[in-house]
């Protein structure tokens, strides 16, 4: 089952999601059994995810260390550390999807390494090979934990952090990769990455279930 966001978020459908949702699921994507918890990201009802994962599974991550910053249920990770067998971390804000992505490792004996953080103000410098972002992106004010995974503040204040916070990790040659929805205001974003003299690159455009999407290569 998918669901497309529409340009103008619904509340209405984001609370019946939500309602279905109130109590831990188990979930089945690709060769992956997940519990899914209340607040967290579902990796099967937005098209993001795969579409990130799908071009990610092109390259060459054997053995790689791999940052999905804001990693929600953390499916792409598991999936990696699974049939990449990749050095995997996973970093969110939210610890309820912490917990959850911990025991569904441990379900599919699969290791992560996890950090609680705010974009990168919890997580050391590591030396990493690719950083994974399916960001947020509605101008919107966040006012529960589940709705960072959508809502990017009103001035856009996720990305203006995200590009000033990500620049050592670029500096360092670190591959970072970003999906991005059509729905998104690419103008703002670029014109942030740009005051922080971040180069968004496209390195991929696909159309699904009548959405255009687009996967970005970050560089400095």
């Amino acid at each position: 089952m998918f669901y497309n966001l529409p340009t103008t978020f619904s509340p209405l459908l984001y609370r019946m999601i939500k309602w279905y949702y109130r109590k831990p699921r188990w979930i089945q994507k690709r060769d992956l059994r997940l519990r899914l918890e209340p607040t967290v990201f579902h990796p099967g009802l937005y098209l993001s995810t795969d579409i990130l994962l799908d071009h990610v599974m092109s390259l060459d991550l054997m053995h790689k260390r791999v940052l999905e910053l804001g990693c929600g249920s953390g499916f792409i990770s598991l999936y990696l550390a699974e049939h990449r067998e990749t050095h995997a971390y996973a970093s969110d804000i939210n610890q309820q999807a912490l917990d959850a992505l911990e025991q569904n490792a441990d379900t599919n004996d699969l290791a992560i390494e996890l950090f609680h953080s705010d974009l990168f103000e919890e997580i050391p410098f590591i030396e990493l090979d690719y950083i994974l972002i399916n960001p947020p992106y509605y101008q919107r004010e966040a006012t529960a934990v589940d709705e960072y995974a959508f809502f990017a503040g009103k001035d856009l204040a996720y990305f203006q952090a995200l590009f000033y916070q990500i620049t050592d990790y670029l500096k360092a040659g670190t591959k970072v990769l970003m999906v991005l929805s059509k729905n998104a205001p690419l103008a703002e974003i670029k014109d942030k990455a740009r005051k922080n003299h971040v180069r968004l690159e496209e390195v991929l455009q696909t159309k699904r279930k009548r959405e255009t999407f687009f996967i970005y290569s970050l560089s400095c």
